[in-house]
């Protein structure tokens, strides 16, 4: 057959994407990612008492999670000026 490339080509690339697929997907399973040396927390809105709203409460337990877990050896805090006040 004089077209037989066009019946051969598809196949093969429907079975590397199988492969890759497979071998991706499993280096993903079995990978343990390096710890990272800071986790930064995005400040958000603080309440005139001083506690922080429960966005900023939420960003503060996920990054004391990290850290009591040794995922990341710091945590740096950032806010800003807003019409609040520091």
């Amino acid at each position: 057959m004089k077209y037989r490339w066009l019946l051969i080509l598809p196949a093969a690339v429907m079975l590397w994407l199988a492969v890759h697929t497979t071998v991706v997907l499993a280096d993903g399973f079995t990978e343990r990612y390096p710890k990272a040396v800071a986790a930064v927390v995005l400040g958000n809105r603080v309440e005139p008492n001083g506690k922080p709203s429960e966005r900023l409460k939420a960003r503060l337990d996920r990054a004391l999670y990290l850290y009591q877990r040794q995922e990341v050896s710091q945590v740096l805090v950032s806010g800003g000026l807003g019409k609040e006040g520091h």
